[in-house]
């Protein structure tokens, strides 16, 4: 059931910076992208742990400056790698968006200064969703719309079914997790040292409830049976804007990779439904994932089997994001620090409760 009253849609504010770093970023825009008459420059209100985001007002334009923290380049051939990767991504895009998606295009992405990575974007007028009913049903129509383009585009061009993991490697998935799980437990056991002691004390209990999430994923999940496609991995509320309670821009290209279809509908749902629930506007996990899934439905169906498998790549997912962000610090020198606080509040209680909330799917798939 939808809750009365709830808000469309999330306001996107910004917020002044200061003068030193007002001077930097113009720098970096004079010097690099050859944007001149900057009047003003504020951020982002809600800043991640791997990017900020600036609103750029020059006397003529508005631009969206976002400043990458995720993507370390220490050397010219990390840097060189990138640049590769950008323009293969603008290319795609640019593809999707002939295809008459909203997809806005990107400016060129250029490293400042070592492991400063920044990306110029046209600015474009819009909320994030929180979500209402056509919102939900928009975001899965849209999805599957992207997922269709993709197919047609395979079709033509099958090299870039080797072609997009070349040029867009994925962050460590989820089978490069299960081994470094072994050495974690045993680190986690040993009391290693941590800087967020309650986090790591927290999977340190959590260790049976690891093991469970990971044989069910084994047991429940067969990729090799599913439809594979371009996916856009990170399809979520903040990754697009809404005017008028329709989704105008879908955001975001930087981990698209050839998969499972039924891998990104599972990692879009989870992101939508979940805010859905978490903004108020809906108190039913079933009902929401209708919802979205019946604008995917509407243009692209789901097969039996890429229904089953939709529970398991949630717990996937959430197990991925939980065991990747320890591995990095552990063994990557603690990087992205700010992720391991996400870790007890949602990311892996999501992970324990997705067959709760969404178990009815591979009932009603079989």
């Amino acid at each position: 059931m939808q809750a009365i009253g709830a808000m469309p849609t999330e306001a996107i504010s910004f917020t002044s910076i200061d003068e030193a770093e007002k001077k930097q970023l113009i720098q970096v825009l004079q010097t690099h992208f050859g944007v001149n008459d900057v009047e003003h420059i504020s951020q982002y209100n809600e800043p991640t742990p791997v990017s900020r985001i600036f609103r750029v007002n020059t006397k003529d334009t508005v631009y969206l400056l976002k400043h990458l923290l995720w993507r370390p380049a220490t050397t010219e051939k990390e840097k060189q790698a990138s640049h590769t990767a950008h323009a293969f991504i603008e290319k795609l895009t640019a593809h999707f968006q002939s295809q008459g998606l909203p997809v806005p295009l990107p400016a060129k992405d250029v490293a400042v200064e070592d492991q400063n990575f920044f990306s110029l974007h046209p600015f474009v007028l819009g909320e994030h969703a929180t979500t209402t009913k056509a919102e939900l049903e928009d975001a899965g129509r849209l999805l599957a719309q992207f997922h269709q383009v993709g197919l047609r585009l395979l079709e033509a061009q099958p090299n870039l079914y080797e072609e997009i993991p070349t040029h867009i490697p994925f962050d460590k998935p989820f089978e490069d997790s299960v081994p470094v799980w072994e050495q974690l437990k045993q680190d986690l056991a040993e009391g290693h040292a941590c800087s967020k002691p309650e986090v790591c004390a927290y999977f340190k209990r959590n260790i049976p409830h690891v093991d469970k999430l990971m044989r069910f994923v084994q047991q429940h999940l067969h990729p090799k049976a599913l439809q594979q496609g371009i996916c856009h991995m990170d399809f979520h509320p903040n990754n697009t804007l809404v005017r008028q309670g329709k989704i105008v821009a879908m955001l975001d290209f930087d981990n698209l990779a050839v998969a499972p279809l039924a891998d990104d509908v599972a990692n879009s749902l989870m992101h939508f439904v979940g805010n859905a629930i978490h903004q108020g506007v809906w108190d039913s996990y079933k009902e929401a994932t209708r919802a979205f899934l019946a604008g995917y439905n509407s243009v692209r169906l789901l097969s039996a089997e890429e229904l089953q498998s939709l529970v398991p790549y949630i717990v996937r997912w959430e197990l991925m994001r939980s065991l990747r962000s320890l591995r990095r610090h552990y063994y990557e020198g603690d990087r992205l620090p700010g992720l391991l606080d996400k870790l007890p509040k949602r990311i892996f209680p999501n992970a324990l409760t997705a067959v709760e909330h969404y178990g009815f799917l591979m009932e009603e798939s079989l």
